[in-house]
């Protein structure tokens, strides 16, 4: 009997993107995103407006510069204050606030559980909502530069200096809309602050400074607001990433190689910095202010991780177990909890104390610098143990920063000029202060280098932090403990050598 034929179908060939949709080797979360965002009617609104305000405005410049060229060159400084005036309302301040929503908008529909569905972890999702928002900075960004090269006909103006300044508007965008969608995460009173103060702090000040002509773009200030600004854009957004997580991602992981990479990249610039002025070389402003900023980013890294909780999942210990010791050693700096980031926050000290000799300015000021680093560093532990007392990571926060400025409470007695020096708390009050990190510090005229400065501060902090040494010791115990569970089970689910056959 003749068998029927069979016939083979050929696999489609795959076809590259002819732009009638996007390519499917995006995400997910940006394509939606971006379709949402650009169909929506507020950034129609917005690119609309913007451009028939320049339109409007550049057509007044050219009516002025026709009619009278000297004239024109008197009025073309405030045509062009406006158009950066507009341009950075729209780049840095309208579309980078449209990013406050971004997490609660997936909360209001509820489709944070169909979005985990696809499979996308929490920072493929911020991500996504990230890039999406500075594709539409970008595409805004990119439909203005006719305006900027006609300013060159219109008053003569350097086109490359114009660039750079939208460059850095552009970067500037994208540092507010990292803070933006951080700060979306958060419960609604801190969104409601966020959006009141955003605005001010993030617009108007680097706006007034491009307006002014007082922010010159060297090259050294070049490469620090880059270096500046993706550091700090990765460290918000991954504490959006993490304020979304599920617990079984471990993102005290990422924020601690985070933290430790800062702290590796000052420990390096130290190193160029200290060779380079061995050499004589003094051109060395862009390493200095990079470490200058990257160390705020270290500490509000590791403040955050000294007030996060300990996540019982198997599942973050599965993969330390399998390392043994050496596994163990990393568990307990490395999974969530604020018992790990102890150790963890002394070997970032470690780490960065070699840096002490290279970061002072003089060999004369190293034990002063010293004393400021070590002053700082006991300013930051010291609200921790009373952070304990709360719930919530926002909260504790918010009880971290109450402490700190109550501390400040003594100093601002004293400084008060209706004091008389004859009362008697003026002694009890000189006391405290001398034994409070922070207080003690902004009086850096009165300090003094060496070790008995740091004795009361550092006996301060000790004493207050003596109620957490029991609870620490019962949070590694319970951290072994899940080690060697992982351990057993993983031992269980292998097969015996008896059983295996040959």
């Amino acid at each position: 009997m003749a068998s029927a034929a069979t016939t083979t179908h050929a696999p489609p060939a795959i076809r590259g993107w002819r732009g009638g949709d996007f390519p499917d080797w995006l995400s997910p979360m940006l394509v939606k995103e971006l379709r949402q965002g650009i169909q929506s009617g507020a950034f129609a609104l917005t690119f609309a407006t913007l451009h028939t305000a320049v339109v409007v405005l550049m057509l007044f410049w050219l009516g002025i510069v026709s009619g009278d060229p000297d004239g024109g060159r008197a009025a073309g400084g405030f045509c062009r204050s406006l158009f950066w005036a507009l341009l950075g309302a729209v780049l840095v301040l309208a579309l980078p606030l449209r990013g406050l929503n971004a997490i609660r908008s997936e909360e209001a529909g509820q489709t944070f559980d169909l979005l985990r569905l696809t499979r996308m972890s929490s920072t493929q999702i911020v991500v996504g909502k990230w890039v999406a928002i500075m594709a539409q900075v970008l595409l805004v960004a990119t439909a203005v530069l006719p305006y900027v090269v006609l300013q060159y006909f219109l008053g003569g103006y350097s086109v490359f200096a114009d660039l750079a300044v939208v460059g850095l508007l552009v970067v500037a965008a994208g540092f507010a809309t990292a803070l933006a969608i951080a700060i979306s995460g958060q419960t609604t009173f801190f969104r409601g602050l966020a959006g009141f103060t955003l605005p001010v702090v993030m617009g108007w000040g680097g706006l007034i400074a491009i307006v002014s002509g007082s922010l010159r773009l060297s090259a050294d200030l070049a490469m620090t607001l880059l270096v500046l600004a993706a550091a700090s854009i990765l460290t918000l957004l991954e504490f959006a990433a993490a304020g979304i997580a599920p617990p079984s991602e471990n993102h005290a992981l990422r924020k601690r190689l985070l933290a430790l990479g800062f702290a590796t990249v000052v420990v390096c610039m130290s190193a160029v910095w200290a060779a380079q002025r061995s050499s004589g070389i003094l051109q060395v402003d862009a390493l200095i202010w990079i470490q200058t900023g990257l160390m705020p980013l270290i500490g509000l890294l590791v403040l955050g991780e000294l007030l996060s909780d300990t996540v019982p999942r198997r599942s973050l210990y599965e993969p330390f177990a399998r390392w043994g010791a050496v596994g163990g050693l990393l568990a307990a700096l490395f999974t969530p909890g604020w018992a790990t980031a102890v150790p963890f926050t002394v070997l970032l000290m470690l780490l960065l104390a070699p840096c002490l000799p290279l970061l002072a300015p003089d060999p004369g000021s190293l034990e002063q610098f010293a004393v400021v680093f070590v002053l700082i560093a006991a300013g930051l532990l010291l609200p921790i143990p009373f952070t304990r007392l709360v719930k919530g990571t926002a909260f504790r926060g918010l009880v971290s920063i109450l402490v700190t400025i109550a501390s400040f409470l003594p100093l601002f007695y004293l400084e008060q000029p209706r004091i008389s020096p004859a009362s008697p708390a003026i002694p009890i009050l000189e006391v405290i202060v001398a034994c409070l990190p922070f207080p003690l510090l902004a009086r850096g005229g009165h300090l003094t280098p060496g070790a008995t400065t740091l004795l009361g501060p550092l006996l301060v902090t000790a004493i207050v932090w003596v109620p957490l040494v029991d609870p620490w010791l019962a949070e590694m115990r319970s951290l072994r403990g899940m080690l060697a569970a992982c351990r057993r089970l993983r031992g269980d689910r292998l097969p015996r050598a008896a059983d295996q056959g040959t």
